[in-house]
């Protein structure tokens, strides 16, 4: 029924599901996923917070509640959800990037380049995408060249992105690191 575009009906038998079985953890962060989706966050905050209720190391519902906290301007609190989620699973990369977005959120900059920078060493191709906010983050600085290295790392895991030319451009204009 997700497939079909159909969020309502998937909802409705995520729902039975659980009703079968509370516990079920993962079904409750499926339906706040689909909740998420329909922009219904009260009830997609709700079932996140059901499955960690359920099991409290949970990372997947921990970044999903942090993503909530995001997009509702509450970086803060996004930051110490994110905290909570790489203390659970300090292998899982994509934690320490969403960690590393939220610093920068809260002017912490230097905790943001770290976080992103533990993703790309978990996860470097995977998290290849890091390299392009530090460049960004380095552009804005005023760091042409350090912003120039990150494009060049980016590039060197990510032969085919639609902006190549202009990453090419920017590291010929501005150079990298000797």
């Amino acid at each position: 029924m997700e497939r079909d575009n159909k969020p309502e009906k998937a909802i409705e038998i995520v729902k039975e599901i659980v009703a079968i079985d509370p516990q079920d953890f993962i079904a409750w962060a499926k339906l706040g996923s689909l909740y998420a989706a329909l922009n219904s966050l009260t009830e997609a905050e709700t079932s996140f917070k059901h499955a960690l209720s359920v099991r409290k190391d949970y990372v997947p519902a921990m970044l999903n509640i942090g993503i909530l906290r995001a997009v509702q301007n509450q970086h803060a609190a996004a930051v110490e959800v994110f905290e909570h989620a790489v203390a659970a699973d300090p292998t899982f990369a994509r934690s320490y990037r969403l960690l590393g977005e939220a610093y920068f959120q809260v002017r912490r900059g230097s905790d943001g380049l770290s976080a992103l920078d533990e993703a790309l060493r978990i996860d470097p191709q995977g998290m290849a995408e890091c390299h392009l906010l530090k460049a960004r983050l380095y552009d804005l600085a005023g760091a042409k060249d350090l912003a120039s290295a990150e494009y060049k790392a980016f590039l060197a895991k990510v032969q085919d992105h639609p902006d190549k030319k202009q990453f090419e451009r920017y590291i010929k204009d501005h150079g990298t690191i000797k």
